[in-house]
């Protein structure tokens, strides 16, 4: 396979550092959205448009991994979320972006889940459009990345007084996305401009390095890490008029594109259109990450496994508001979003699919049985499941 070069950008940078409060250190952190620490992700399902009678418009509900809990907190329009162990506690918590007051809130987690009371993060602006999680430092502990515009910003981990790292980019960035990219170890960070040019911004404890613009890879819109192949090291996906593009991580760069389409051989379903949502996890769990392409225009589900050499059709699994738990028809929209999580704790992720003009709103919850995706006796959650009221419920689905 030839490596996509990797040339050098011409994007003016600046660093700060903002320290987010001193941790108090468990032996072990928590994986992300495992909330109560019972080494299970619990769900989030943010709702801007779903309130509680007589309350706020703007929710995010939560649906515990353990014995089906839920929780709702309240008056948070979020457009985006992370989560990560920040304090170190053994329990993961949950920053969330709201455009309301142009900062960031940070739920804590513990023995009974995330805590009501927050954190307040200042971000110094008002568009703040998505938030993630990682450690692009260097030492050791998840740092919160918040997306604003034309620049970008690292609350750090590292201990209070810490000076801030906000990095100003050429144009306004979309689709980021936080992982790994270089293989040294330290988590990276690779935007989108909207010259549709992805930049890849390399961690380090010095701060973010220049960037180094993926030129082959221009043109493409949408950013996913995963490992497709299983060899440990970080692969990019990404789509451009929907097409799916896999780019396998390879020693100084990324190889050339594999392109999957709707309509390409072996796919089943019908197109999947531009605005599709995706998803990645080890669904067979066989070391290798596989792709959940739901397409929101027909309400099409799809599984494309993943092998030694990319993407493979061979297996490929199709899914639709029909066929899920005996529908009665077909739900556009049903697969607007959709998420890879092992919420039953034995190893095999469940799918997870928001299904949101379908009445006010729904999820379901797909079993994993023996490495193969199930249609049947889905758990199916509502805004009333939450005693909410409102619309678009499963618009957005974490983890």
């Amino acid at each position: 396979m030839r490596p996509i070069p990797l040339s050098l950008a011409l994007v003016a940078a600046s660093s700060l550092l903002v320290a987010l409060p001193g941790p108090a250190y468990a032996a072990s952190p928590a994986a992300p959205y495992d909330f109560d620490g019972d080494r299970r992700p619990d769900v989030v399902i943010p709702g801007p448009q779903l309130k509680k009678k007589g309350g706020r418009q703007g929710v995010v509900a939560i649906r515990y991994a353990k014995a089906g809990r839920k929780q709702v907190l309240y008056g948070r329009s979020s457009i985006d979320l992370a989560s990560a162990d920040f304090d170190a506690d053994g329990y993961a918590d949950l920053a969330i972006a709201d455009p309301d007051d142009g900062g960031i809130h940070v739920h804590h987690g513990s023995a009974k889940g995330l805590r009501k009371d927050a954190d307040f993060l200042s971000t110094g602006t008002t568009n703040v459009f998505e938030v993630d999680a990682g450690d692009v430092d260097a030492d050791g502990r998840p740092d919160l990345l918040f997306f604003a515009g034309n620049r970008f910003g690292v609350f750090s981990g590292a201990p209070p007084g810490t000076p801030p790292v906000l990095t100003k980019v050429s144009h306004q960035s979309v689709q980021p996305e936080v992982a790994d990219f270089t293989g040294d170890g330290v988590d990276d960070v690779v935007i989108t401009n909207l010259r549709w040019v992805p930049l890849l911004y390399a961690g380090g404890p010095d701060g973010m390095a220049e960037p180094v613009a993926l030129t082959d890879l221009a043109q493409n819109r949408l950013t996913l890490a995963a490992d497709i192949n299983g060899d440990g090291r970080t692969d990019l996906l990404t789509r451009v008029r929907g097409a799916l593009r896999v780019s396998l991580g390879v020693p100084g760069g990324f190889a050339k594109p594999q392109v999957l389409k709707g309509s390409s051989p072996g796919v089943p379903g019908g197109a999947w259109g531009s605005d599709s949502s995706f998803t990645v996890g080890d669904v067979n769990r066989d070391g290798r990450d596989d792709v959940v392409v739901g397409s929101r225009l027909n309400g099409q589900i799809r599984v494309l496994y993943g092998a030694k050499k990319g993407l493979t059709t061979k297996g490929a699994k199709l899914y639709t508001r029909k066929g899920v738990g005996g529908g009665a028809q077909e739900w556009p929209g049903f697969g607007s979003a959709v998420s890879l999580a092992d919420v039953s704790g034995d190893r095999k992720p469940e799918l997870l699919i928001g299904s949101p003009a379908e009445g006010k709103g729904r999820v379901y919850m797909l079993r994993n049985v023996k490495g193969v995706i199930t249609a049947s006796r889905p758990t199916r959650l509502t805004p009333k499941t939450f005693g909410l009221t409102g619309s678009s419920f499963g618009q957005v689905l974490r983890p």
